[in-house]
């Protein structure tokens, strides 16, 4: 079989797709391979097991609005209860965290003294809520 279709002036019009056909099998052969080896792990553990498993810890949510207001777990609360609260808390779990929700319009002054409140309650795991830039997760 001939290279390619000739035209009457000696032309090659045609192309010749055997050496491609023959790339794309070879990286056929290649991504097969590895991804043989990707699926395997390279070394063979043993992983223990557990018993008993904890449930994973529910952060106190605590909200600070504009207004000066405090939502502690969607419950509108006051100063004294908010410290009551989350003192109860932390005696049951010294672990706790709170995680603080408040919008960028929120004054800093108002967020400050919720983390005194906080502070007073004796809670020392305290954590901000933000969304990523470009509001990606």
């Amino acid at each position: 079989m001939s290279a390619g279709a000739r035209d009457e002036r000696g032309l090659i019009s045609g192309i010749n797709v055997t050496p491609m056909v023959d790339v794309m099998l070879v990286l056929l052969v290649i991504f097969m391979v590895t991804a043989r080896l990707v699926m395997t792990p390279a070394v063979a553990l043993d992983l223990p097991e557990a018993h008993s498993v904890e449930a994973p810890q529910r952060p106190l949510e605590l909200v600070v609005e504009a207004s000066g207001a405090l939502t502690l777990e969607r419950r509108a609360v006051d100063e004294a209860e908010l410290v009551r609260a989350v003192r109860a808390r932390i005696a049951e779990d010294p672990l706790t965290r709170v995680v603080i929700f408040a919008a960028e319009s929120v004054p800093h002054g108002r967020i400050l003294h919720a983390l005194d409140l906080l502070k007073q309650a004796d809670a020392h795991r305290i954590a901000f809520a933000a969304e990523p830039l470009g509001g990606e997760p």
